[in-house]
């Protein structure tokens, strides 16, 4: 690598740096198969920290809540169906040769932790494009195209804020109203 490349990899880096909330996520399969694991309107942010961290988390929007309430309980459908709509993992960042290098510490999938998982990225202003190699997802290989905006710290929903406005559990949003909603709740 010349010293041009490392700088033009620093460069990107420092461009990255922020939190972006996420717009889609397009998964396509060799056969042609489109599909969007986390919905139309999936909920979940990815955040890029200037210590070359990274945190992710993906859901579906229409997750269920559990019948219980209990954090650790449910049944084992109530459970297998949260494994299913979510993802999330985080550890350190790189942009190296032009590429984004995920080295994950922890994941909620076991198997990515320890892994280096590597995206093509591109910034554009304040949208983050990410693409992935492709990934074995329900069977078929599978590549995965995410689209982000980054968040102003004063945005609802961005840092700080528990919710978009009139979304769920966001201020003036459904579980406003409902006792026992505690402010985080979901639509079901």
């Amino acid at each position: 690598m010349t010293g041009g490349d490392r700088s033009a990899d620093a460069d990107q880096q420092r461009r990255l740096v922020g939190t972006y909330r996420v717009l889609s996520v397009e998964s396509t399969a060799e056969d042609g198969e489109v599909d969007r694991p986390f919905g139309d309107r999936p909920d979940g942010y990815i955040a890029y920290t200037p210590e070359g961290r990274f945190l992710v988390v993906l859901a579906r929007r229409d997750r269920p809540l559990f019948a219980d309430g209990d954090i650790l309980g449910g049944t084992d459908q109530d459970r297998a169906a949260a494994f299913l709509s979510a993802s999330a993992f985080c550890g350190r960042a790189e942009v190296r040769d032009g590429k984004l290098l995920h080295m994950l510490e922890a994941s909620t999938f076991q198997n990515w932790k320890g892994t280096v998982q590597v995206r093509e990225f591109e910034v554009a202003g304040d949208h983050l494009t990410l693409r992935t190699p492709a990934i074995k997802m329900n069977g078929k290989l599978r590549t995965n195209v995410l689209r982000l905006v980054r968040v102003a710290a004063d945005e609802p929903g961005g840092p700080g804020e528990p919710g978009e406005p009139g979304e769920r559990g966001g201020p003036g949003g459904p579980a406003a109203g409902r006792a026992g909603a505690g402010g985080g709740g979901r639509d079901g």
